[in-house]
C-alpha cells in the first residue's frame, strides 16, 4: 500500500490520509490527482481521532469477545481498524496446562504407608516412595513400581500403564481406587490398615525376611556340601582306576612268568616292564645265549 501524497498537500494540519494500491497509485500518475476527501478504489482511509474520546480496551479482552458490525453510514465515515497486538495474541495460541510439579509428591504422600485389599483380607500392600510391596500370608513377598503419567496427571500401577489411580479426594486418604485402563472396569480398591495391622504386616515383612535369609543360606550350605562330595568320589574313582590299572600290570607280569619257563634256567627274568622288545636269557651253557620274546612267545637260539 501507498500513501496518496496528492490529497496531503496543501495542507497545514494532516486530519485524513488515503491509502492507495500500486494499481491505483499508478492510474493516479497518469490521470492526475483526486478531488480532496475522495478515498481510493479500496476505500481505505484513515482520519485522526482524539485520543480522549477513544476507548481503548485490553487486547485479552477484546480477543474473548465478539465484535459487534458498526453500521454502514459510521463505517464509511470512520473504519474501524484493529491494533496489530490484537492479531498478534490472537495468532499465538496458548501452552497446554502441565501439571504442577507437586502433585505427583502429594498423590504419593497420601498414598504412604500400610494398606489392604477389600477383597482379600489377607493381602496387604507396604507403599514407601515409589515402590509398593505386596505381602500375602504363604506366599512370597513381591515389588512393584508407581508410575506418574504426565499426560493424564494420575499414578499408574506399575510401566504398563494397566491401572490407574484416582485423584485423592480426601486427605488423609482413606480409601485408594484403581481403575483398569482398558475399559473393562476390572480394578481393585485398597483401604488403609489399622496402627495394629500394619505393625503385623511390618513383622511379617521382617519375619519372611530373615526366612529367605535363612533359606538362602541353607541353600548355599547345601550347594557347598554337594561341590565337597562330588569332589571326594571324583577323586576315590581315580583311586580305583589307578589300583584296578595296577593290579592288571602285575597279574600279567605274573602269567607271563608261569606260562614261560626257559628249560634250563628255571625262569625268565623280567626286572624291566613288559614289551615288544626281546630280553636276554642266560643259558645254562656259558658259551651260548637264548632271547625270547614275550610277546610273540618265541624264542630265539644262537647257530
Amino acid at each position: 500500500m501507498q500513501v496518496d501524497t496528492a490529497a496531503t498537500e496543501n495542507t497545514l494540519e494532516l486530519s485524513r490520509i488515503n491509502w492507495l494500491t500500486p494499481l491505483e497509485a499508478h492510474t493516479q500518475a497518469l490521470s492526475g490527482p483526486r478531488e480532496p476527501g475522495t478515498a481510493g478504489v479500496k476505500g481505505w482511509q484513515w482520519q485522526r481521532v482524539d485520543p480522549a474520546l477513544t476507548p481503548f480496551r485490553d487486547s485479552n479482552v477484546a480477543s474473548q469477545q465478539e465484535v459487534t458490525p458498526a453500521p454502514a453510514a459510521a463505517a464509511a465515515a470512520i473504519p474501524v481498524q484493529v491494533p496489530p497486538r490484537t492479531l498478534e495474541t490472537s495468532c499465538t495460541s496458548r501452552p497446554a496446562a502441565t501439571p504442577t510439579l507437586g502433585q505427583k509428591d502429594r498423590v504419593l504422600s497420601e498414598l504412604q504407608g500400610c494398606w489392604k485389599n477389600c477383597l482379600d483380607g489377607k493381602e496387604y500392600y507396604l507403599v514407601r516412595g515409589a515402590e509398593v510391596l505386596r505381602l500375602k500370608v504363604g506366599v512370597d513377598s513381591k515389588p512393584f513400581r508407581l508410575h506418574w503419567d504426565h499426560a493424564s496427571s494420575r499414578l499408574w500401577w506399575g510401566s504398563t500403564g494397566r491401572y490407574s489411580l484416582q485423584p485423592p479426594l480426601e486427605s488423609p486418604l482413606q480409601l485408594a481406587v484403581w481403575e483398569s485402563s482398558d475399559g473393562s472396569g476390572r480394578g481393585f480398591t485398597w483401604e488403609r490398615a489399622q496402627e495394629t495391622e500394619a505393625q503385623q504386616c511390618e513383622h511379617k515383612l521382617k519375619s519372611q525376611q530373615q526366612q529367605q535369609q535363612q533359606q538362602q543360606h541353607f541353600q548355599q550350605q547345601q550347594q557347598q556340601q554337594q561341590f565337597q562330595q562330588q569332589q571326594r568320589q571324583q577323586e576315590l574313582q581315580q583311586r580305583a582306576l589307578q589300583q584296578q590299572a595296577l593290579q592288571r600290570q602285575q597279574a600279567w607280569v605274573q602269567q607271563y612268568q608261569q606260562q614261560y619257563r626257559h628249560p634250563a634256567q628255571g625262569s625268565m627274568n623280567l626286572q624291566s616292564p613288559m614289551g615288544c622288545g626281546c630280553h636276554a636269557l642266560a643259558s645254562a651253557w656259558p658259551h651260548q645265549q637264548m632271547w625270547y620274546n614275550p610277546v610273540m612267545a618265541v624264542r630265539y637260539a644262537p647257530y
